[in-house]
């Protein structure tokens, strides 16, 4: 993700922010952005 490299990108957009938040939350994605996770299908 952008925050990887610049952890301050979305300060200036609150509603992207709680977005983001709500969607990282979801179950199936919250397990793809762990880290060291499979980011293809096999």
């Amino acid at each position: 993700m952008a925050e990887e490299f610049k952890p301050d990108i979305l300060a200036k957009f609150p509603l992207l922010q709680s977005f983001k938040a709500r969607i990282s939350n979801i179950p199936t994605i919250k397990k793809f952005l762990q880290p060291g996770s499979q980011r293809k299908p096999p």
